[in-house]
C-alpha cells in the first residue's frame, strides 16, 4: 500500500484505527457519504 501526503496526515492524526479507516474508505463507492471518524484523542507516537 502507497501512502501518500494526505494519507500520512490521516493517520498522524488517529493512530493505528486510521489505517483500517483509510482501507475501508478506498474500498467505498464514490458519491457513498462518509461521515467523519469521531475525534480520538492522538496516541503518542513518537
Amino acid at each position: 500500500m502507497i501512502l501518500t501526503d494526505t494519507d500520512l496526515q490521516k493517520i498522524q492524526g488517529g493512530g493505528a484505527l486510521s489505517l483500517i479507516d483509510l482501507e475501508h474508505q478506498r474500498r467505498r463507492p464514490k458519491g457513498e457519504i462518509r461521515l467523519p471518524p469521531p475525534i480520538k484523542p492522538k496516541p503518542e507516537i513518537m
